[in-house]
């Protein structure tokens, strides 16, 4: 006769906890592994807008350059932008020899940005 392993066919219930106990650490690893996932993609998302942004900033900083060297632009004023991913209003001042512009871009998500550079006036 075949000798029985009694731990697997033990008649009072011993193999249940152990399966109970492995099904929530898989359980637990599981749902660990989508909030992380949940959270890799918020934090692409917030990358990909602070791209845009970027972008945005650089594009607006470069037209705006060319826009000073070609007319010589008023005492001050504002410029607005609008590019495929968003838009950018520039608000400028000349002081003596230098250009003082305010940046604020948005996306077209909504995200938005604000930020100050100096130029020298040419």
């Amino acid at each position: 006769m075949k000798k029985r392993y009694d731990l697997f066919h033990n008649q009072n219930g011993f193999l249940f906890p152990y399966v109970l106990f492995v099904m929530i650490l898989i359980l637990i690893f599981v749902s660990s592994n989508v909030a992380i996932y949940k959270n890799t993609v918020m934090y692409s998302d917030f990358y990909k807008e602070q791209l845009k942004i970027d972008t945005l900033v650089q594009m607006s900083t470069a037209k705006f350059k060319e826009e000073i060297v070609s007319t010589l632009p008023s005492s001050e004023g504002d410029r607005l932008y609008t590019f495929p991913d968003g838009t950018v209003q520039i608000y400028y001042q000349m002081q003596q020899e230098k250009i003082i512009a305010s940046f604020s871009a948005v996306t077209d998500e909504n995200a938005s940005f604000i930020t100050t550079q100096t130029f020298s006036s040419p």
